[in-house]
């Protein structure tokens, strides 16, 4: 496999996951099922910034295979993967995690986020873990995956990412005719990360007889593009909605007809994703994606991971202080939009100055062969959705 490029449009994906992440937690979550007119437009808009979590998802999938099959023949393999996602994640990881408790006082949950378990919170019956269920997905995905990258060839990997890939979206299938549709669980939302893989697969430099021009990759990830979009039209379609005097919103999710379309989306929204990062990879340093190259996305994009774990509490801060905006004061949802970006901004600097630089620094003692550029090669990582 070629080295290991930094790709800056890729940074300012990061970006545009964050902020579509933040835009749904601020936005739809604000707008109640009476508001109409441009309410209802917005919200429904703001609803479909969850895939946020998708695009970190096949990001990462991509990044750390890559650099996983890079140094496949280190003697430090394991050692130096394992510091790397430490000193990346643990610092931020853990105060936010010591905060949940203090405020919270949610110990059963703060001992679930040790152990990156807290995916499984609600199937026990524990609160709602904010965003650390995605990380606790990624963790058990890293737990297997370098392994079988080690142990296996290009062609072997390219087959174990799809079959992991149709192995979540079966069992999303089996689970929705149940009426089931959490996602929080690593085997029903591991397929974006297997998407993820697959590209990094391909774009190794050796070509498997498909997709050997940049035309060809472009008419491919269009492809899966388009199947994507259909796909979510068509769980919107399917999807019953009752007023909530009739079936409350979790009940209505667990109709099996709104089950399944929850997961005719999924499928459809890591297609989407897939295919434009594909895209992105395929076509970077294109004038036409200068856009993801502007330094207001890379900038989103630096501070993605600290802005996903504050910016919820930030806005939950707002509302007990401010009061929540009502849906039929619009104007009141963007200034609560406008004041929690701002501050979730200005905590997330704050981080990334007092935290994460200086845990990165300390890669130099660690690692074989730390890198000089350390942030060119950090791999995203996860937002959530809910």
């Amino acid at each position: 496999m070629p080295p290991v490029t930094h790709i800056r449009e890729l940074d300012g994906v990061r970006g545009c996951a964050a902020l579509l992440v933040f835009f749904f937690h601020t936005g739809a979550s604000e707008l109640g099922p009476g508001a109409s007119g441009v309410t209802l437009t917005f919200s429904k808009f703001a609803g479909w910034g969850g895939s946020g979590v998708d695009l970190f998802f096949v990001l990462s999938g991509f990044l750390i295979t890559s650099l996983l099959y890079r140094d496949r023949d280190s003697q430090r393999y394991y050692q130096d993967f394992y510091w790397k996602r430490a000193l990346r994640i643990l610092p931020v990881y853990l105060v936010f995690s010591l905060v949940t408790l203090a405020v919270g006082h949610q110990v059963g949950l703060f001992v679930l986020s040790l152990l990156f378990l807290s995916n499984f919170a609600t199937v026990l019956h524990l609160p709602h873990p904010g965003p650390l269920w995605t990380l606790a997905i990624e963790e058990q995905f890293y737990l297997v995956w370098p392994t079988l990258v080690r142990k296996r060839n290009l062609p072997q990997l390219r087959h174990l990412a799809v079959g992991i890939a149709m192995m979540a979206v079966v069992l999303r299938v089996l689970f929705a005719l149940k009426g089931h549709a959490n996602y929080f669980l690593t085997f029903l939302h591991c397929d974006s990360l297997a998407v993820g893989a697959l590209l990094a697969c391909h774009f190794s430099g050796v070509k498997a007889g498909w997709m050997t021009t940049r035309r060809q990759e472009s008419l491919t990830f269009l492809g899966a593009l388009v199947a994507g979009v259909v796909l979510c039209v068509v769980s919107e379609r399917l999807r019953v909605r009752l007023p909530v005097t009739v079936l409350s919103e979790i009940q209505q999710a667990k109709m099996p007809i709104n089950a399944m379309a929850s997961a005719i989306s999924q499928t459809g929204i890591v297609l989407v994703c897939g295919s434009l990062i594909g895209l992105v990879i395929s076509n970077r340093g294109s004038v036409w994606l200068a856009v993801l190259r502007s330094r207001v996305l890379t900038f989103f994009g630096l501070i993605s991971y600290a802005l996903y774990m504050v910016h919820l509490n930030v806005a939950r801060a707002y509302d007990r202080i401010f009061g929540q905006p009502s849906s039929s004061h619009f104007e009141q949802v963007l200034l609560k939009m406008f004041v929690a970006l701002v501050v979730s901004v200005l905590i997330s600097l704050v981080s990334r100055y007092v935290l994460e630089l200086p845990a990165l620094s300390l890669r130099k003692r660690v690692l074989s062969h730390p890198s000089p550029t350390a942030d060119a090669e950090d791999p995203p990582l996860p937002l959530a959705n809910m």
